[in-house]
């Protein structure tokens, strides 16, 4: 238990959680048929941001004035490495089944209106302190 100001007390306490880590490219594919290396347009963004604030009440992310993550990676297939701008998204969420299926398909989705062969997204166990009632 913490005092947090005269008369008031709040039970402080860690709860399980998962923090889900997505990194969303700045830029298409530069080998993208129809938009090679275009600026990945703000209203794919604004969409994404809207899918988790609604979802989850927020989020997390890197600065938009620069990329907050750079990525280097070598193309298994043709030994080709790529350097890609990201922006970083973080999210936590309570550890249940339906937000570990959100973000399986939210992946699929991604790589399909981003044009991307792939897309990072993570999940990680931590435990949040907070004052909030069990």
């Amino acid at each position: 238990m913490v005092t947090n100001g005269p008369g008031r007390r709040q039970f402080v306490h860690f709860e399980r959680r998962w923090l889900f880590t997505i990194l969303v490219p700045l830029r298409y594919n530069s080998t993208d048929p129809t938009v090679p290396g275009q600026p990945i347009p703000r209203a794919e963004v604004v969409e994404l941001e809207f899918q988790l604030q609604q979802r989850f009440d927020g989020y997390t992310k890197s600065p938009e004035e620069r990329p907050g993550v750079e990525g280097v990676w070598i193309n298994p297939e043709t030994g080709e490495q790529f350097v890609d701008g990201h922006r970083s998204y973080q999210v936590v969420a309570e550890r249940l089944p339906e937000h570990e299926a959100y973000f399986l398909t939210l992946h699929a989705e991604l790589c399909e209106r981003l044009h991307q062969e792939d897309i990072f997204i993570t999940r990680q166990e931590i435990e949040l302190a907070t004052q909030r009632r069990r």
